[in-house]
């Protein structure tokens, strides 16, 4: 008897668990940050940055890679399946970008994950 209640106690508290991770899931924000900060330490972690667009490559791939510059340092934001951007995103325009940090051929870039993690100021 007494394992079936330690066992019923145990599914409780982790369907308790699990809800309040689902509920507070929805609060918490990539850290908004300079581009010289960005370093090893925040490979696979996502962060914010306000940036100005110095350069926009598109790829044959549909992919575009973009260079963004703050007052600190340069970094190339990559967006797979660019379709919906394409006409939207010019040279000198500022954008507030929420991105994952990889690490690309030594250099570390930025990679949109959601389309709506890019926004135009």
């Amino acid at each position: 008897m007494k394992d079936e209640k330690i066992f019923k106690i145990a599914i409780i508290t982790t369907i308790i668990g699990l809800i309040g991770l689902i509920i507070t899931s929805g609060y918490v924000v990539a850290p908004q940050i300079k581009i010289s900060e960005i370093d090893n330490t925040k490979i696979d972690s996502e962060v914010e940055i306000d940036a100005k667009i110095t350069d926009i490559k598109i790829l044959k791939s549909n992919t575009m890679i973009i260079t963004l510059a703050d007052e600190t340092s340069t970094i190339k934001l990559v967006i797979f399946n660019c379709q919906d951007f394409k006409d939207m995103l010019h040279k000198n325009m500022d954008v507030t970008v929420t991105a994952k940090v990889t690490l690309y051929n030594g250099e570390l870039e930025l990679i949109l994950q959601n389309m709506n993690d890019l926004k135009i100021k």
